[in-house]
């Protein structure tokens, strides 16, 4: 009998220690479904944080992309010559008052150089004082092409216009001057003209 409750006692034993041991199993079982539900959670937010940094990234990259297109097309604008500026009336005014320059130098040129009242010093002075003239207009006419060749400057039209208003006042500025100076020239090869004719007549009136 006594082995028997033994026996009894100790089988019970073993099926409460595996009963324990299978309820300890789920327990972990459990927690481990938990943890990996979890981690699985975890693993989603991570994807879908990821997701929004190479959405947000993507845009971004869009973004300066865009800028920077916008950037060079403005660029490339600053180095063309728009319609409006190639137009622009004083182009016309500033190429005719150069073209009268010339003509104002070439008047006095040969006036000058066939003068026998002047000196071949002062015929040198002279032609140098309308040799500068001569060159500052070439410069002009050298900064105008700049300002109306597309690719040589980067520009706006505002600064575009700006330059042509600026050299065509100048160059009006030098058409005025040239001008009065050639009635100066004018005036005294007119003097020394008529000094020679009354010394020529006195001489004749005197025999001498």
């Amino acid at each position: 009998m006594y082995k028997i409750m033994l026996l009894l006692s100790l089988h019970l034993g073993i099926n409460a220690y595996q009963a324990q041991a299978q309820l300890s199993a789920l327990e972990q079982l459990e927690l481990d479904i938990s943890k990996l539900s979890a981690l699985k959670g975890t693993l989603g937010d991570m994807v879908s944080n990821y997701q929004v940094l190479v959405q947000e990234y993507g845009q971004l990259k869009n973004a300066a992309q865009g800028n920077f297109l916008l950037h060079l097309s403005y660029l490339n604008s600053l180095l063309a010559v728009s319609e409006p500026v190639q137009s622009d009336s004083r182009i016309g005014d500033i190429g005719t008052a150069q073209q009268q320059i010339l003509v104002c130098y070439q008047a006095a040129y040969a006036a000058f150089s066939a003068s026998p009242y002047l000196s071949p010093t002062d015929k040198a002075s002279l032609n140098a004082l309308y040799e500068v003239f001569l060159t500052q207009s070439a410069e002009d006419l050298d900064e105008l092409n700049l300002v109306l060749t597309d690719g040589a400057l980067s520009m706006t039209d505002d600064e575009r216009l700006s330059v042509i208003n600026r050299l065509d006042q100048r160059m009006a500025e030098r058409l005025a001057t040239i001008r009065a100076l050639n009635r100066k020239v004018g005036q005294i090869l007119s003097a020394k003209g008529q000094h020679a004719s009354d010394i020529s007549n006195l001489r004749k009136l005197y025999g001498i």
